[in-house]
């Protein structure tokens, strides 16, 4: 599964506190705004994942295991 598509079923059933959103919208302007200056797959992917550990039953294991050590220490700062 993709860092898109993970994000995405993460989130699924989320909204965004007094908006009638989608939460995955939030990261979504987030991976857009890091396009905006250099960055690397891990940068864009952690992107969308950040807020998955927080947010979601998805632990930093998870994301390791998924994605690699280095997105999996970017997510956890």
């Amino acid at each position: 599964m993709k860092f898109r598509e993970f994000a995405r079923e993460g989130h699924k059933d989320q909204f965004k506190k007094y908006k009638n959103e989608p939460y995955i919208e939030h990261p979504i302007r987030v991976a857009a705004l890091v396009k905006t200056v250099a960055q690397s797959r891990e940068m864009l992917c952690a992107a969308y994942l950040h807020d998955g550990v927080e947010d979601t039953p998805v632990t930093l294991d998870d994301i390791r295991e998924r994605f690699g050590v280095k997105v999996a220490g970017l997510v956890r700062n």
